[in-house]
């Protein structure tokens, strides 16, 4: 992983990978990051020891001790964030290797921004029945997947499903949500919701990508609103019809039942029918979540009890509940995992509004969102 433009280590906890904001002082020398604890302090310290570390942030060789000069190719100066996700891509998703372009290209850069717009966002702990899911293996015994062969066209087990999920919180959001599915009959979906914490006046930015055999069948991106009326703030609004403008996207197809009552004028939705479709697709959707993020980066908490925060928590609310009605994913998961486990996934881990409560106290002393009825 990455943050500000350079490379940072990563540590592992639990298959979560996290990673801190990496400051810079102005000579381009890395230091310590604000913040960290006594015990994060010396974990820092002993890293930077370490000669491979060393050599990472100030090139080959730099330590003295890692074999030798700097290779003539070498960069001379970090990798930038995004030159970095063109050459990690998915390395570090199980399914990565499995899924198309279109949507190793959005995971990777979307992560990315996430770290380097974000100051203080973490991966979140994940419950292990929702962080991956496979048909091969269902009761969740945690074998690696490469270790699980597919199953040929004439097993019962055909075809098969696998499904991964990140979870990253910040200050401002309480739940950026990435899940990655890949079955084994050519079915793919890529899907991405931004919730934002209820004392932020923040659209949820709600993503969908779906392929079939190697070829995008329906992409579907909007900030949906948090205001009773569907309106977006007017500046955002703006912003956002001045990207679909620049990136000549449009939708092309009706918004189902179930999405009229949450998503705004604004909302994306195609079928698309050229390279150039989905290149525009891609290109607005990966700008919007950028202005998202920053416009999140910039927001400030509204004042507790407001009206306002009554109404965002009602959108949340309605948001959740107008996606569970969306029977067609609730159908493909109940047919690869069976209903009970179909039902426990929609309800309690990709929609789950209805258990938690969203807005994060100052003086919380690890930043978890609580549970509440």
């Amino acid at each position: 992983h990455h943050c500000q433009g350079t490379l940072l280590p990563v540590s592992t906890h639990h298959e979560t990978r996290v990673c801190r904001a990496l400051p810079r002082d102005t000579n381009d020398e890395y230091r310590r990051p604000d913040g960290l604890n006594e015990q994060e302090q010396r974990e820092w310290d002993a890293m930077m020891e370490d000669p491979a570390v060393h050599d990472l942030f100030y090139g080959m060789g730099s330590s003295g001790q890692g074999g030798g000069e700097r290779p003539a190719n070498a960069p001379e100066k970090p990798l930038t964030s995004q030159e970095v996700a063109q050459m990690v891509k998915m390395g570090s998703w199980r399914v990565g290797p499995l899924v198309i372009p279109q949507i190793e290209l959005l995971v990777s850069h979307i992560e990315t921004m996430m770290w380097d717009i974000l100051p203080d966002v973490t991966a979140s702990d994940i419950p292990r029945k929702y962080a991956y899911l496979d048909t091969m293996d269902p009761k969740g015994e945690g074998r690696m997947s490469h270790n699980i062969p597919d199953p040929s066209k004439e097993d019962a087990a055909w075809p098969r499903m696998q499904i991964e999920n990140r979870v990253y919180e910040s200050y401002c959001f309480r739940k950026l949500h990435i899940e990655v599915a890949v079955k084994q009959d050519g079915m793919q979906v890529l899907h991405l919701v931004m919730y934002p914490r209820t004392n932020f006046s923040l659209p949820i930015v709600s993503m969908d990508l779906v392929a079939f055999k190697g070829t995008p069948t329906l992409a579907i991106i909007d900030p949906c609103p948090v205001t009773s009326n569907l309106t977006l703030p007017p500046l955002y609004a703006k912003s956002v019809q001045s990207l679909q403008d620049t990136y000549n996207v449009a939708t092309n197809r009706g918004i189902p039942d179930w999405g009229r009552d949450i998503f705004s004028p604004l909302c994306i939705l195609l079928r698309p029918t050229s390279p150039e479709d989905m290149g525009g697709f891609l290109k607005y959707t990966l700008a919007l979540i950028n202005f998202h993020l920053q416009f999140a980066r910039l927001a400030t908490p509204l004042e507790d009890g407001s009206r306002t925060i009554q109404e965002i928590e009602q959108a949340h609310i309605r948001y959740c509940a107008k996606q569970l009605e969306n029977d067609k994913t609730r159908r493909v998961l109940a047919t690869c995992f069976g209903t009970e486990v179909a039902d426990d996934y929609m309800d309690n881990f990709m929609f789950d509004h209805h258990i938690q409560k969203t807005t994060k106290n100052d003086d919380d002393d690890n930043g978890t969102t609580h549970h509440a009825s």
